[in-house]
């Protein structure tokens, strides 16, 4: 996916963000994320470690207890793609899609 970062310049006092919504674009801004896929209209999902591969929740008491919690207070505008991974321009003929009564393809 594309490495993708919030702009360091963005004054996150301006946003009116929680503390565990700072606590994560504060971390998109020093170290960025690897943009895989968009959750449609929603925006992005992030994912951490999953909390389910540790015997306890390691976000116990850090972040709220949801499975997805929204980050709408981040503006994806504010956004910079630092770099894109190589692009297989030939993937349409490498992927069989199957149609079903809810899609249809051109």
């Amino acid at each position: 996916g594309a490495h993708v970062q919030l702009d360091p310049a963005l004054d996150l006092d301006t946003l009116n963000l929680t503390p565990a919504e700072r606590t994560i674009a504060r971390a998109l801004q020093e170290y960025g994320m690897y943009l895989v896929d968009n959750a449609g209209e929603y925006g992005v999902s992030l994912y951490a470690v999953d909390p389910k591969s540790f015997e306890g929740d390691p976000y116990d008491g850090m972040f709220p207890a949801e499975d997805y919690p929204a980050l709408s207070r981040i503006p994806l505008a504010s956004f910079r793609v630092l770099a894109l991974p190589e692009q297989d321009a030939s993937w349409r003929r490498n992927v069989r899609l199957q149609g079903n009564r809810c899609t249809r393809f051109a």
